[in-house]
This record gives C-alpha cells, sequence and structure tokens, in this order.
C-alpha cells in the first residue's frame, strides 16, 4: 500500500472515530513492527489474545470473549480469528494483549512481559484500551484507544473502540513492499 493510501484510510479512520467519540492513538512510530509480522504470525488463522481488566464488572471470561469477538474482522488482510487465551508464555510466541482501564506507571514492555499484573479501574467515566501486538515478552506494535460514557460491552461504541485499537494495532500488509519499502521486481 503506498503511503498516500495509509494517510487517506488513516484520515477516514480518525474522522470516522471522532464521530463516535471514540479517540485512538496510533504510536507507529518507533515501533519494531515489519512487513507480513502480522501475517506470519497468524499463519493457522488465530492468535491467542489476553484481556486484562475487566472494567464492566462482568467476569473476566464473558468479557475477554466479547472483547476477541469485537475484534474478529477488525484488521485488514486475510480473515484472523482473536482467540481468548493466557499470555502466551512461549519464548517466541506471538500473541495479542490488551489492557482495560490500565492504572499506570506501566509500559508496553510491561504488557507483553505481564499484564496480569497491571492493575485496573473498574468503569470510570472514560473507558480505556491498550492493545500491544507481542512476541514472547516482545512488543511488536501496539495502539491506544478511549471513549466516554460506555455503558458496557453492548453499548455500540465498545466494538467501535476495540475494532479501532486493533486496526491501529496491525499495520495493514502491503504485499508490494519489502519490509524496507523498496519496491519488488
Amino acid at each position: 500500500m503506498k503511503a498516500r493510501s495509509v494517510f487517506i484510510l488513516s484520515f477516514i479512520a480518525a474522522l470516522s472515530a471522532g464521530c463516535s467519540n471514540v479517540r485512538v492513538i496510533d504510536h507507529a512510530g518507533g515501533q519494531n513492527y515489519y512487513n507480513g509480522a502480522f501475517e506470519y504470525a497468524t499463519l493457522d488463522g488465530t492468535i491467542k489474545t489476553f484481556v486484562a481488566g475487566s472494567p464492566f464488572g462482568a467476569p473476566n471470561v464473558a468479557f475477554a470473549r466479547a472483547v476477541t469477538s469485537a475484534m474478529n474482522g477488525a484488521t485488514f488482510g486475510r480473515d484472523v480469528r482473536f482467540v481468548e487465551a493466557p499470555r502466551n508464555s512461549e519464548k517466541n510466541g506471538f500473541h495479542i494483549v490488551t489492557v482495560f482501564n490500565g492504572i499506570h506507571p506501566f509500559t508496553v514492555w510491561d504488557i507483553c512481559e505481564n499484564a496480569g499484573a497491571i492493575a485496573s479501574r473498574p468503569l470510570t467515566a472514560t473507558t480505556s484500551m491498550y492493545g500491544v501486538f507481542c512476541q514472547g515478552s516482545f512488543p511488536i506494535s501496539y495502539s491506544s484507544g478511549y471513549v466516554d460514557g460506555l455503558t458496557g460491552p453492548s453499548d455500540p461504541r465498545f466494538r467501535e473502540l476495540v475494532r479501532a485499537v486493533a486496526l491501529a494495532m496491525i499495520p495493514g500488509y502491503d504485499d508490494q513492499n519489502s519490509s524496507g519499502g523498496e519496491a519488488n521486481r
């Protein structure tokens, strides 16, 4: 995908997110993502996803299922099924980790290494979400977002938040360019 197309898609996503009051921060600069990393990690069509925090008081299993269900189909490329699972502790295992209403200070390294130890708040006026694509304890790419006044996981803006963070976390795959940005010929 050309830089112009990425800019246009980002602009459209920002406009649509702005209309719903869902705000997403795409932390594209300085990340360790390489072109095709997510596609490689999901060769079997799935990716383990650990959900930390449950801001709506629902049991974490039900909330994790709501999160992964909302993430399904949110990324570009082939269909990938996000599967709720404990944090993948394999040394080089790929996984997604999300943290809802995490209490700072914490880093994306903390999220990949031990998200279960990050304290979180119950439902507040603003619900925040961090999404990190990890390989073992190494963060590959990440994004975050927040929205005010959510009523629960059935609120349509909850789904928008989860999908927007997932989309910003996993850049679109461009099979026309190598990871160095040079065209393959």
